[in-house]
């Protein structure tokens, strides 16, 4: 069955129609391209208003400073002005902190009602006072170096240490954990270290100077060994000792003043 054929008057309609509905399309495409890149302009115009820049340091709000100075902390974040706070790339500013020797961890939010930055930190805890290369500093429990300079117009006094550590650089800091967690709470009161010469670590202690050879794995037993010598100023004044050398564990010996040669503890150490 054939379909009825159209009349001339019928096809010149049809085709109207169809570029009224091509033109309305278009139009459609085109109001909706110019209502986008309207608000992108818009968006980007906003951008710029001066109710969302950074003009000054009042805009930054420091949390977690409690040993740093906020101008310290202002000084690390290295901050320019005025800012738009949509341009300020602050996980490039976090890492940029967290990478600082007196912080461990650091992050950045921003508002934008009002304009501000929220600096949060969290710093590290200097257990000891060190000396780097003959520079004063700190350092914490797992070994980092932290210039005294960083602590400058601190807003509170930091602690006060009783050990202090000579002679201190970074090819020691992978021992540095495992020596603090032994001598923290140990027995005998250790109240310096000494790393000047890296074969030879040296203990003050309340019993004396102790020689403990180069740093090694048997560290841990060198200090059981110096427990058992804690009844030593029972056997021998204390005033007369030079040192305690500890460095070979099988020969343990003292070093005495009025004495040339040293004088083995073997015995001592047997009766503990």
């Amino acid at each position: 069955m054939t379909s009825p054929s159209l009349s001339p008057n019928s096809l010149q309609a049809r085709r109207a129609d169809l570029k009224s509905q091509r033109r309305r399309k278009l139009g459609q495409s085109l109001w909706r391209f110019l209502a986008i890149s309207g608000m992108a302009v818009g968006l980007a115009w906003s951008v710029t208003l001066p109710y969302w820049v950074i003009r000054n340091s009042k805009q930054v709000e420091i949390e977690g400073d409690k040993l740093l100075s906020k101008a310290k902390v202002l000084d690390l974040l290295s901050l320019s002005y005025p800012q738009s706070v949509w341009k300020l790339r602050t996980h490039q500013l976090s890492q940029r902190l967290s990478a600082s020797p007196p912080l461990v961890d650091a992050t950045i939010t921003r508002t934008i009602s009002p304009p501000r930055l929220l600096v949060k930190i969290q710093e590290r805890q200097p257990v000891a006072i060190a000396y780097q290369n003959h520079q004063p500093g700190y350092i914490d429990p797992e070994g980092v170096f932290i210039a005294k300079s960083f602590y400058e117009k601190t807003p509170q006094k930091l602690p006060t240490f009783s050990l202090k550590v000579f002679g201190y650089g970074p090819q020691y800091q992978q021992y540095w954990p495992e020596v603090y967690n032994l001598i923290k709470d140990f027995p005998v009161k250790v109240s310096e270290i000494n790393w000047q010469n890296p074969s030879n670590l040296v203990l003050t202690t309340e019993l004396g100077k102790v020689y403990l050879g180069a740093i090694s794995p048997q560290f841990g037993r060198q200090l059981k060994q110096l427990e058992q010598l804690r009844s030593l100023s029972s056997y021998i004044p204390l005033s007369e000792i030079v040192y305690i050398d500890l460095s070979n564990l099988e020969v343990p010996t003292v070093q005495l003043k009025q004495k040339p040669e040293k004088k083995s503890l073997n015995s001592l150490v047997r009766k503990q």
